[in-house]
């Protein structure tokens, strides 16, 4: 890395360059590790109607709280950290995704929670000029982050000069302790004061221009009820119609990545920040990491969960779950820190740690946490974080994982793959896909295909099971 001081922010010469970006530190897992910890800060219900018409708009109510962490979340650097909710919703028949209604912006959208493909004004704030540059969080979406100001109504990351809005001041603008002396050279010792301004019992939130963060538990803060959102349901929908709510943390959002990192944030040099996932902006370049990203930080899904809801007069559904993975059977050089990938075509039950299994050549059982962490996407993420060099691995996900309306496989799916030696020669596409699976790629004749953006497919035997 080169360090330049162009005050030109468009030059190859602002801030800092990267050189040799094919070159690899020795690993860290602080990122893995803090998946692992991010995973466990939330708990979500997302609950709708189980039947819908044709033409109707559905409300969906989603209920999240921070039951994990023992502090306001995001936490650390809160003008820099941002999480948010996305919300999506599919036509399991077609795969279309439907358009989702957000009553408090008044508007219809495509889904809610990606990463945006274009600079824009900020509409939170559309009188400051504040640029989002492409890449960023989408600004419709119900973001959890605190935003700094310098007292004039509009955001700021000039942090060091960014003024607690809450501060008890006199008629001349300085603070003044309890007494409502001035804290001058007079008065050095003085105390400042500040404002609950929203009764919350918390002086911090008001210091900034925005708090949406949640509080830790038993606050009332730390639950946050969302009745905003609503799915459009078209003519011509088949359904089932599975909606999908998530929530992201990102530990630095695309506008301070800019501010404070310049060029860092982006590896090729282009000013672009390509994250090649949540449907940002992508050059072809595929994810290597985990959590997956291409530049920029990774959006990291701490909690998905999905609502399944049939379409009047549509023939029920009567096909079982289809499934793909990642890695591929028999894939090799795989990176050591691998998370095992399922997909699925729908919503599934009974993934779990019981069901979904990693072992190594000798037959002993790799411990791992398993995890719903895409729309139809499990994830087995192994406790010691890295895998043995060289070692060969079998995952298994066992018969009986069933939709929403009881169609379950009867056969176990079994998939070999065999880690890297040399972490430097691992290869591999971490990406966790948008949506559910085609059921094409899923029901191929008994074969496994691979391509180099698609996961391995399998074939496997289903049986119908009583509806529950």
């Amino acid at each position: 890395m080169f360090s330049f001081s162009s005050a030109d922010h468009k030059s190859p010469y602002s801030l800092a360059v990267w050189s040799h970006v094919e070159r690899k530190a020795a690993f860290a897992q602080q990122a893995r590790m803090a998946w692992d910890r991010l995973r466990n800060v939330f708990s979500m219900e997302v609950t709708g109607p189980r039947a819908v018409e044709v033409g109707s708009t559905p409300p969906m109510a989603i209920v999240l709280a921070n039951t994990g962490s023992g502090h306001n979340f995001p936490t650390g650097f809160p003008e820099g950290r941002i999480a948010w909710l996305a919300v999506h919703a599919h036509d399991l028949a077609t795969g279309q995704e439907l358009e989702i209604r957000d009553s408090v912006w008044n508007r219809t959208s495509r889904g809610v929670g990606n990463f945006t493909t274009v600079d824009q004004i900020d509409p939170n704030f559309p009188k400051c000029g504040w640029e989002l540059p492409a890449g960023s969080v989408d600004p419709f979406a119900l973001q959890f982050k605190a935003v700094a100001s310098l007292g004039d109504g509009c955001p700021t990351l000039d942090l060091p000069y960014a003024a607690p809005l809450n501060l008890v001041s006199d008629a001349r603008g300085l603070p003044v302790d309890r007494d409502g002396r001035r804290i001058d050279a007079s008065n050095p010792t003085g105390l400042p004061q500040f404002r609950d301004v929203n009764a919350n019992g918390d002086l911090f939130d008001d210091s900034f221009l925005r708090d949406t963060r949640f509080r830790a538990m038993p606050h009332p803060d730390a639950t946050k009820r969302i009745d905003r959102y609503a799915v459009v349901v078209p003519p011509g929908t088949e359904g089932p119609v599975a909606v999908s709510a998530a929530v992201y943390y990102q530990s630095v959002e695309a506008v301070v990545a800019g501010k404070f990192l310049g060029n860092l944030a982006d590896t090729n040099g282009n000013f672009r920040i390509e994250t090649c996932v949540l449907g940002g902006l992508c050059d072809d370049r595929k994810p290597n990491t985990e959590p997956p990203v291409v530049e920029g930080a990774p959006p990291v899904p701490m909690i998905t969960r999905t609502w399944v809801m049939t379409v009047n007069g549509a023939a029920a559904d009567r096909t079982p779950p289809g499934v793909a993975t990642y890695p591929t059977q028999g894939a090799e050089g795989v990176y050591q820190d691998v998370v095992v990938k399922a997909f699925f075509t729908e919503p599934v039950l009974g993934v779990d740690a019981r069901t979904f299994t990693l072992t190594d050549s000798h037959g002993r059982p790799v411990h791992a946490w398993v995890d719903q962490i895409g729309d139809g996407t499990w994830a087995l993420f192994p406790h010691a974080i890295r895998v043995e060099g060289g070692e060969t691995y079998t995952a298994r996900l066992k018969a009986g994982i069933c939709d929403t309306v009881g169609n379950c496989t009867a056969n176990d799916v079994v998939w070999k793959f065999a880690a890297a030696s040399v972490p430097e020669q691992a290869a591999g596409d971490t990406t966790v896909p948008a949506g559910f699976l085609p059921r094409s790629r899923a029901l191929d004749g008994g074969q496994v295909s691979a391509g180099p953006s698609h996961p391995a497919t399998i074939r496997t035997t289903f049986r119908r099971s009583k509806s529950r």
